[in-house]
């Protein structure tokens, strides 16, 4: 199933950057979900971030990831890390715990044991965003949603969102009035979250331009019609089947991407 993402999204023209794991690393078993411990920004920084579990926290290869980095041409001038790598400052699962709408510079956050307040506000002045915005959720089950991205995602000109897992008045008084500024936004069901991954979707674009939203097959399926067209709107929708990864992962597609906006280096 990995395979095939790397296969879908290099067929389109999207390059594609693998991190194998460093020599002697130890079993990590979330790793084909970087987007959680790293991420990066286009003045050149790579930015780092604390994680829940034991066993994530062993994913963290700044080195061995700055390398391969390194070799695919990108320039990092600065490293920051948010927090402490124990977790003994709070927790920012990376943007997993955090849907960035970059073009507004605006962070959307649902509140979670991986997602403590102080850290965003860290992150949000350390990085220069405009503001963030945080919200309570509740499942099916009435649990917190452990990851903001499994309930959101945010295009340059679209917005994915399950309004109905947000608790109270805040999708009505902030989140949507904000993200109806400048975004087309598609409302999922409680269901299409949960089963479809519908939320876990991610915008990307080739070295043309051209835009794409990759989602898995799974949630192609559980979009309705109406959805996907109003979707085709803003890129080329790519889908894959990833139903191991969803199942016994509990991430989908845009959990296993973690972006690359460092600059690159002239050829």
């Amino acid at each position: 199933e990995f395979n095939q993402v790397v296969q879908l999204l290099e067929k389109k023209g999207i390059s594609v950057i693998l991190a194998d794991k460093a020599a002697g690393a130890p079993v990590t078993p979330c790793a084909v979900f970087p987007n959680n411990w790293f991420s990066t920004e286009s003045d050149g920084r790579i930015i780092y971030y604390p994680m829940r579990s034991d066993s994530r926290r062993l994913e963290r290869q700044e080195a061995h990831i700055e390398s391969i980095l390194g070799e695919a041409g990108c320039t990092i001038r600065e490293r920051l890390e948010v927090g402490e790598t124990d977790g003994s400052a709070g927790i920012l699962e990376g943007t997993g715990a955090m849907v960035i709408d970059r073009k507004n510079r605006i962070i959307y956050a649902a509140l979670s044991k991986r997602c403590d307040i102080p850290l965003l506000e860290q992150f949000t002045d350390r990085l220069g965003y405009r503001q963030f915005v945080t919200f309570d959720t509740a499942d099916s089950q009435g649990h917190a949603i452990y990851h903001t991205n499994v309930m959101m995602g945010i295009g340059d000109t679209f917005a994915v969102v399950c309004a109905d897992c947000i608790a109270g008045d805040s999708y009505q008084r902030e989140v949507k009035p904000l993200l109806a500024q400048d975004k087309d936004i598609i409302e999922i069901s409680m269901d299409q979250m949960e089963q479809g991954f519908c939320g876990n979707i991610l915008q990307l674009a080739n070295a043309n331009g051209d835009k794409f939203i990759v989602m898995s097959e799974r949630a192609r399926r559980a979009f309705t019609p109406d959805q996907i067209t109003q979707l085709e709107q803003h890129g080329e929708i790519l889908s894959t089947e990833i139903d191991i990864i969803e199942t016994a992962g509990g991430g989908g597609i845009r959990c296993m991407l973690a972006e690359i906006f460092l600059p690159r280096q002239a050829a």
